[in-house]
């Protein structure tokens, strides 16, 4: 049986008034296993009597029609299995936790070293491991680096499918309070602030590269898109899964576009498409799945509306300063000296077996 605590948080609740068993109580209604075990309505229930606030990430399912800034154009045009793949684990993973999830060995660092930047091009070995050595400083964080691929990046209080997404009209997010964040992972971010920027990215570390379990969320799933019965995209595919294009495209957010791809030909409802893979495959226990119709952002909003989730907080930490961190704390450092000593010594032996 679940038990909820009494305390109430209201508009610009701050830290100090909530006392160390309060943030004890909140740890426990909102660790990763007892959100995992509760259905969707006792989560609401839990939910409503803290601030609203949430975090999301874009779980990508289908081809990646949209870009908005040139530096995040990974897989466009690709078909994306994101979702799918996390349903298997049943986690949210970093980078780094979905390549070392066997252990941290010599060819799992390569692999993941090698998604920052591709092997063939660094020459030498003295190159390779100048570079090796800048992705692993603790001080240095950019978009490839030991820290930032360590991380799970979640935006605050915004859907950034936009940014980060795959099929328009038909995307696939998770949501999870904001609270719950702040009361379990050691971060780096505001998590009561709204902005559409790219700036607002939450980096969240799980200790040992573990992910978030995708219970202890909610899955928002497009409802209402008309997708391809065996594929689940929206488009047209070749035997390679990939789409055809038309020549047409429109702008997206920012300097981006949404490329044009011919659709589908005989299809189905998202939600029924889903539906039936949920029953005819394994998935985690206890998972939680919305069905949402038009905008990500704006169904979100309806969504709290009806759930009845108001209560608002201003401090950026949630009643948890400790644990909400700047730059220069020392994330992963243990993990990262771990992480570099392997490195090394898969390069020295990766261009000596180079003839």
């Amino acid at each position: 049986m679940v038990t909820y605590n009494l305390l109430m948080f209201v508009a610009d609740q701050r830290p100090e008034r909530l006392s160390d068993t309060d943030r004890r109580r909140i740890q426990a209604e909102f660790s990763p296993a007892n959100l995992s075990n509760l259905s969707l309505t006792q989560y609401v229930d839990l939910w409503r009597r803290y601030p609203m606030h949430y975090v999301a990430h874009a779980m990508r399912y289908g081809i990646r029609d949209h870009w908005a800034i040139d530096r995040h154009m990974t897989g466009l045009g690709q078909f994306d299995t994101g979702f799918v793949e996390a349903l298997k684990t049943g986690d949210l993973r970093s980078i780094l936790g979905i390549n070392l999830a066997l252990g941290l060995t010599e060819e799992s660092v390569l692999a993941a070293f090698g998604s920052a930047q591709d092997m063939t091009k660094r020459g030498s070995l003295e190159n390779a491991l100048r570079i090796f050595k800048i992705y692993t400083n603790p001080d240095y964080q950019d978009q490839n680096c030991f820290v930032t691929d360590a991380a799970i990046h979640l935006a605050a209080n915004v859907v950034q499918v936009d940014m980060y997404g795959a099929e328009t009209g038909n995307e696939i997010f998770i949501i999870f309070p904001s609270i719950f964040i702040a009361a379990n992972y050691p971060h780096i971010g505001w998590l009561t602030t709204k902005s559409a920027s790219i700036d607002n990215d939450v980096y969240v570390w799980p200790p040992d590269y573990e992910g978030i379990p995708l219970s202890a969320g909610i899955i928002f799933i497009a409802a209402d898109a008309r997708v391809d019965p065996t594929t689940g995209s929206r488009y047209l595919l070749d035997a390679n899964n990939n789409p055809i294009t038309t020549g047409v495209d429109k702008p997206g957010l920012h300097a981006g576009k949404i490329i044009g791809y011919r659709p589908a030909d005989l299809t189905i409802g998202s939600q029924k498409f889903w539906n039936v893979y949920f029953r005819t495959h394994p998935v985690p226990p206890g998972l939680k799945v919305v069905y949402y119709t038009g905008d990500p952002n704006e169904a979100v909003s309806r969504w709290q509306t009806q759930m009845r989730l108001t209560r608002t907080s201003t401090d950026s930490s949630l009643g948890f300063p400790k644990i909400s961190l700047g730059w220069g704390n020392p994330i992963y450092r243990d993990e990262m000296a771990a992480f570099r000593a392997t490195g090394v010594k898969a390069l020295e032996k990766y261009f000596a077996s180079i003839p």
